[in-house]
């Protein structure tokens, strides 16, 4: 998997790779254990020139974007690996998992230096859910109640919601906490077959920030290979469950 994530005025851009490998056990008839386990590289960049410092304000004019700062130029690129590892317990009906990413805490510092919020904290990661049939099986018909929670140092969320599924068809809501503020209200429509499947999402700001951020659309799109069947298969890597 590759990602590129470009963010804010100063152009910060992040470019990562990574390699996942995942191994499944069964316990019983269908109950599964996976385990799992990421190598990555990050390569940060920064455009210098596009940054704005408070040696640059002009009395009477404000930010004078040609005036040069004496700041020190850190170097324009960082890279760095990371590793990251988790679990997972899951049958058709049910699954719960946790994870631990940025194992050996990497330094992104563009200076190179060590001092306090230098280091990419650990991320601890809490997830399980359950899949709920309602009325007679060949209707197809179910409800699946999911809950994830996060931890990085000070910064906690949980988010929590349902998805209602009707044969290939699935619909969600979903309500996003971060300590202590109220974030987001998600609401997502999706279709899906046991090859792929295709999903629309919204996050409906509901706090604060939502003047200056109202919402954001997400579109996702998978394939998952030699998956024949909904049912748990460790072999195939398919754990069957929902979108």
């Amino acid at each position: 998997m590759v990602t590129n994530d470009v963010a804010g005025a100063g152009r910060l851009r992040r470019v990562t790779a990574n390699a996942m490998y995942s191994y499944s056990t069964k316990i019983n008839f269908n109950t599964f254990l996976r385990f799992g386990m990421q190598a990555s590289y990050y390569q940060q960049s920064i455009d210098w020139s596009k940054l704005t410092f408070s040696d640059m304000i002009d009395p009477r004019r404000g930010f004078d974007t040609k005036k040069p700062t004496q700041e020190i130029s850190p170097s324009p690129t960082k890279t760095f690996p990371n590793f990251s590892t988790g679990a997972l317990l899951f049958s058709e009906n049910y699954y719960v998992g946790m994870a631990v990413h940025n194992l050996i805490v990497p330094n992104e510092s563009f200076y190179n230096s060590t001092g306090p919020g230098t280091n990419l904290p650990r991320r601890y990661t809490i997830h399980g859910g359950m899949n709920i049939s309602i009325g007679p099986k060949q209707q197809n018909f179910s409800i699946s109640p999911n809950m994830l929670f996060m931890v990085q140092k000070q910064f906690t969320q949980i988010n929590f919601g349902f998805y209602l599924n009707k044969s290939n068809f699935i619909t969600g809501l979903w309500y996003r906490q971060t300590r202590p503020n109220s974030d987001a209200l998600m609401v997502l429509v999706g279709f899906k077959t046991p090859t792929f499947k295709i999903g629309y999402s919204y996050d409906l700001t509901v706090s604060n920030a939502r003047a200056a951020a109202t919402g954001s659309h997400e579109l996702t799109f998978g394939i998952n290979i030699g998956c024949g069947s909904q049912k748990p298969n460790p072999q195939t890597g398919c754990p069957g469950m929902t979108f």
